[in-house]
């Protein structure tokens, strides 16, 4: 007797279409979308949460929990600013909103705090989770890319903002110190 061994890649959006596809089939199926997901993608092995509309998480897979480093009974029922970087946190409630409001699936990268203290990036994929045709849920899919990024697009804007700013700052300074020259030598 054989076994095949199929290498998934989890990472790859047609693997993940697929397993949301499912996903939203058991949710009608079954009529309750935390326990849908506890069965689903509880042993998936990227981060998976589920947030409600009142922006606290319901579900928690395992990979969730060594990624973040609290527990389902820490997390669930806890807000999900909890883990956001304040900086991140105003794009992490239009995410939020356009989930819900628009029914529309995002994706975006963010800076996540971990229990430890840590702050990593991950690119999170949130979809809209359908019941009775209203959305009830967001399925979140996080990714850790904090070893292929080296920094979110908001740092690298900061450094722009700061290089353009360190640039005026030096021509203010030159232009001062060109000014009291003139003033010095008038003062002669």
């Amino acid at each position: 007797m054989w076994y095949a061994s199929v290498m998934i890649n989890y990472h790859d959006p047609a693997v993940q279409e697929k397993h949301l596809t499912n996903f939203q089939k058991l949710v009608r199926w079954t009529g309750d979308i935390p326990d849908s997901a506890d069965s689903y993608f509880e042993c998936y092995p990227m981060a998976v949460f589920l947030i409600d509309a009142l922006g606290r998480f319901t579900f928690f897979n395992r990979a969730a929990e060594e990624f973040i480093g609290y527990t389902k009974d820490e997390i669930c029922d806890k807000h999900f600013r909890l883990l956001l970087t304040l900086d991140d946190l105003s794009d992490g409630f239009k995410l939020f909103y356009q989930v819900f409001q628009e029914s529309v699936r995002q994706r975006s990268l963010f800076r996540v705090r971990l229990k430890n203290g840590l702050t990593r990036v991950v690119d999170l994929l949130a979809v809209p989770v359908f019941l009775n045709g209203a959305v009830k849920s967001a399925l979140c899919i996080a990714n850790d890319i904090t070893g292929r990024v080296s920094q979110t697009p908001r740092d690298a804007k900061r450094v722009e903002v700061f290089k353009k700013f360190s640039s005026d700052l030096e021509k203010w300074k030159n232009h001062i110190k060109d000014q009291e020259d003139k003033d010095n030598k008038k003062s002669i």
